[in-house]
């Protein structure tokens, strides 16, 4: 409000004018001047003169009169924030009120219900409808949304829905008209919302149990409808991930586990100041340790006329030494010690274009750093090899699919595309290296 700035504006003057007055002769002089100790000899105040003040006076509160008449731009300095100190008082003690009177607005204006119902999911949506008109209420719907802005940004937020139809993405199946052609349609969802809290939590919080508690509703619900619209078996579903998820490194460090935080912009500064030291370099060669990769800047290698191998061997040297490394070579060269299955998974993760030259396989445990607070790391990451990494599920149900079949064998992504076309009787997608899946 205007009268709020208005106060604003006038404590900022008040602060700022007993400041250059309490500074000015400072400012005047020199600065050897200013630092010199200086006493002044203190006069008889006023008040002093009169007698029977006097007597009644001690010799304290004579000093301070004395030292106050001596130092007026200080005594104002020290009203002024004695002042503002009260008036920031009493602003927080009126906060209370401020909330209060949100929360009171919030219940009686915006949000207006005498009771709240939680429907299971299990009902109908005629049953919910009926029990809307029943009851004259509103139904509430808040389910996990993808947003898209003008700046083709995309986030992830829950989105509250207020309506009184069907589930949200149910009615998709039937404006598309999938399945009622005659032809063989695909269609592919999405379950972002593990993928984005884990990256916030870590595996082990309560919040990925509510979430997968919640997704396993959803799932029952969407294969539900299948069911009612096709029959069981008049569709093929398959359900994966595209990978799995590393435990919190604070988590790992608490139980006394193997394990902790991969910090490549730490290791990219490390490096680089002892490879300058090193060879003698002005700038930096190493552009990123992300994705348990070494990016090399091969322009400035050029510009500075560096030798690429002997670069390659100091680093690859200088990454063994790390406590958290277990192998670290140049991808063209891969070693011989090397196990059969990681320079298969090596190989396979290798983009030339894209791709770092040189490779790192941490320890187990170790993954890198998503956030830090306090000294605590905050969520987990993926991207190595091991089993609670790559280990992910396969499901496969409907048309023509055995129930109740387990296969404990090990598959690969890649062999759900070959399966499929398998099934359907139709050409494999190119660049296809998956297998078929049979069961018995």
């Amino acid at each position: 409000t205007p009268w709020s700035l208005a106060v604003i504006l006038l404590i900022v003057l008040l602060s700022v004018a007993a400041s250059v007055l309490a500074a000015r002769k400072s400012l005047r002089g020199l600065p050897a001047e200013s630092a010199q100790k200086k006493t002044s000899q203190g006069k008889t105040t006023i008040i002093e003169h009169a007698g029977f003040i006097r007597r009644k006076t001690g010799f304290g509160m004579r000093w301070t009169l004395r030292d106050a008449s001596s130092h007026k731009s200080r005594i104002l300095l020290g009203i002024v924030s004695v002042c503002g100190s009260f008036m920031l008082l009493i602003v927080g003690s009126g906060t209370p009120d401020s909330i209060g009177s949100m929360i009171g607005r919030t219940y009686s204006e915006e949000f207006l219900y005498e009771y709240k119902l939680t429907l299971g999911t299990s009902n109908t949506p005629e049953q919910t409808a009926q029990l809307c008109d029943e009851l004259d209420g509103q139904l509430v719907q808040t389910v996990q949304g993808r947003i898209t802005s003008d700046s083709t940004e995309t986030c992830f937020k829950p989105v509250t829905v207020y309506s009184d139809g069907e589930m949200l993405g149910l009615e998709t199946t039937d404006g598309e008209k999938l399945g009622q052609n005659g032809l063989c349609d695909f269609l592919t969802v999405s379950f972002s919302a593990p993928d984005a809290i884990s990256h916030l939590v870590g595996p082990n919080s309560i919040l990925m149990e509510d979430c997968y508690l919640r997704l396993d509703r959803e799932l029952a619900d969407f294969f539900n409808y299948l069911d009612g619209k096709f029959g069981k078996d008049g569709y093929l579903a398959f359900l994966t991930a595209d990978h799995a998820g590393a435990h919190n490194p604070s988590f790992l460090i608490d139980h006394k586990l193997p394990g902790g935080a991969w910090d490549d912009k730490t290791v990219c500064k490390e490096l680089n100041k002892a490879i300058n030291e090193k060879f003698g370099l002005k700038d930096d060669v190493v552009m990123s340790a992300k994705n348990y990769q070494i990016h090399l800047n091969y322009r400035t290698i050029g510009e500075q006329k560096a030798d690429v191998a002997a670069l390659k061997k100091f680093i690859i040297e200088q990454m063994l030494k790390r406590p958290d490394v277990h192998y670290a070579f140049d991808i063209n060269n891969m070693p011989e010690y090397l196990p059969a299955r990681l320079k298969e998974q090596v190989a396979n993760g290798y983009n030339p274009k894209r791709s770092g030259e040189i490779a790192l396989i941490l320890e187990n445990g170790y993954s890198e750093i998503i956030d830090k607070r306090n000294g605590i790391y905050l969520g987990n990451s993926h991207g190595v090899w091991s089993p609670y990494d790559a280990h992910i599920p396969f499901m496969l149900m409907g048309w023509h699919v055995p129930h109740g079949v387990a296969d404990n064998r090990t598959h690969h992504i890649t062999d759900i595309s070959t399966t499929v076309a398998n099934m359907l009787g139709i050409q494999m997608p190119s660049g296809c290296l998956g297998d078929v899946i049979e069961w018995k």
